[in-house]
Formats: C-alpha cells, sequence, structure tokens
C-alpha cells in the first residue's frame, strides 16, 4: 500500500473562492471530483488491507 495513514493531499475546497456552507456536497469543480475519486480509492484499499478476508468476500485478495 503505498498510500500514507493520513492523506497529506489537503481538500480542494480550502481556499476557494466560490465557497460557502454546504458548497462541497453540490461542487463539481474538477479538483474535487478528483479529490474525493482519491479519497475512496484510498478508502477501499484500507479496507482490503485492514478487513479480515471473511468480511469483504474476496477470497483472492490475499493469497499466501
Amino acid at each position: 500500500m503505498t498510500e500514507t495513514i493520513i492523506n497529506q493531499r489537503f481538500n480542494p475546497c480550502k481556499g476557494c473562492p466560490d465557497r460557502y456552507p454546504g458548497c462541497s456536497d453540490r461542487c463539481r469543480k474538477p479538483q474535487k471530483l478528483a479529490w474525493e475519486a482519491e479519497q475512496v480509492r484510498i478508502r477501499e484499499n484500507r479496507k482490503k488491507y485492514t478487513c479480515p478476508i471473511w468480511k469483504h468476500g474476496d477470497r483472492d485478495s490475499r493469497k499466501r
């Protein structure tokens, strides 16, 4: 797993001039979408790495 435990990349909404309360739910800027996709990928990788094999059902993920 190449990602670190704490994601070092900051949320692109920080410092955005178009920001208002609750805007992150509707934001469709490319930077925000890329950041969200990266977060999903990191979350899935962490889940595969830490969950027992019987919880996520992928029996081939940890062949020994």
